[in-house]
C-alpha cells in the first residue's frame, strides 16, 4: 500500500496561478523522494498540501490509507511531519519548546501553554537534541539567540519527536554547518 498519494492535485491561487496542475505521486514505506525544480515551481506548495498546511484545490490526497479532509486532519498530522525551509521556531521560547511543540498533537495543549509537556516528551527532546548534535546546554537557550545551522537542528529534532511516519523536509540541510 502507498504510504503517500496524490491523485490529480492542483491548487489555484484567488488569481488564477496554478501553483500544482493535476500532480500524481505514489510513495511507499521506506522510499526517499526527492522533488527538483527551478523557484517557484510549486515544491514547496506540493510539501505543505500532504499535512494540511496549505488547502489544494482539487484531487486528493491519501496518507497511510487515509483521504486527508479537514475532519482526520488532526490524526493524520501526527503520522506526517514537516521540516521548514524558513525554521518556523518560536524565537523567544527555548529551544526545548521549540522541540516539544512539535508534539502539541499528542498533549494537553493548556498545560503545554504553561511549559508542561510529559515526562516521555521531555526525555524524547534531549535524546533528539543529542541525535541532531546539539549538546544539553543549549536546551534552556532561546530559538533566536542560535546560527541558522542550529536552528535548523532544532527544527530537526522538532519533526521527529512523534515519531512520524513520513517526514516532508523543504531544503532540510541548506542552513547546516
Amino acid at each position: 500500500m502507498d504510504l503517500l498519494s496524490y491523485r490529480n492535485i492542483s491548487k489555484r491561487y484567488d488569481d488564477g496561478t496554478f501553483a500544482l496542475n493535476n500532480i500524481n505521486l505514489d510513495l511507499n514505506a521506506g522510499e526517499f523522494c526527492v522533488v527538483l525544480g527551478h523557484s517557484g515551481a510549486g515544491k514547496s506548495t506540493l510539501l505543505k498540501t500532504a499535512n494540511g498546511l496549505l488547502a489544494h484545490s482539487s484531487g486528493e490526497i491519501i496518507v497511510d490509507g487515509e483521504t486527508l479532509i479537514s475532519t482526520n486532519l488532526p490524526r493524520i498530522c501526527r503520522k506526517v511531519s514537516m521540516i521548514h525551509q524558513e525554521y518556523n521556531l518560536s524565537g523567544r521560547s527555548s529551544v526545548a519548546t521549540n522541540v516539544m511543540s512539535g508534539a502539541l498533537t499528542d498533549v494537553n495543549f493548556f498545560m503545554a501553554q504553561l511549559g508542561w509537556f510529559p515526562k516521555k516528551i521531555r526525555r524524547k527532546c534531549c535524546e533528539l537534541l543529542e541525535l541532531v548534535g546539539l549538546e544539553e546546554k543549549h536546551l534552556h537557550r532561546r530559538a533566536k539567540s542560535l546560527s541558522g545551522g542550529q536552528q535548523q537542528r532544532v527544527g530537526i529534532a522538532r519533526s521527529l519527536i512523534l515519531n512520524p511516519k513520513i517526514i516532508l523536509a523543504d531544503e532540510p540541510i541548506a542552513s547546516l554547518d
